[in-house]
């Protein structure tokens, strides 16, 4: 396989991987195109400098799509960690005494928390 097969096909896993980042319903396919994209990279490396040079708009729409990627992936943990941060977060349940005083809890590990 040469070079510009091996670039084509890294494209494709990322649009892939932009698919799935998207949809967020098969995290097993998801870290599937991960996997594959890794094994492509491992041969891309393989090759010197000079290779690449012949292939730089493709390059370079492999470069916007990984950011677009890395982008969609920060988003999403951004948006796991609001919902747990949501859900098991104290300082978002307060409790109040009988006489209506807020009443200071201890802060614990999400380990330790009731849901």
């Amino acid at each position: 396989m040469n070079i510009k097969d091996l670039l084509l096909e890294l494209k494709n896993k990322l649009e892939e991987e932009k698919e799935e980042l998207l949809k967020l319903d098969n995290p097993q396919r998801l870290f599937k195109v991960i996997e594959e994209k890794k094994e492509i990279l491992k041969k891309i490396s393989e090759y010197e400098k000079e290779d690449f040079k012949e292939h730089v708009d493709l390059i370079e729409e492999i470069e916007k799509l990984s950011k677009k990627n890395l982008s969609l992936a920060l988003n999403n943990m951004n948006m796991i960690d609001e919902i747990f941060s949501a859900i098991f977060d104290e300082e978002t349940v307060k409790q109040y005494s009988p006489y209506g005083e807020q009443i200071s809890q201890p802060k614990s590990g999400i380990l330790n928390k009731k849901i």
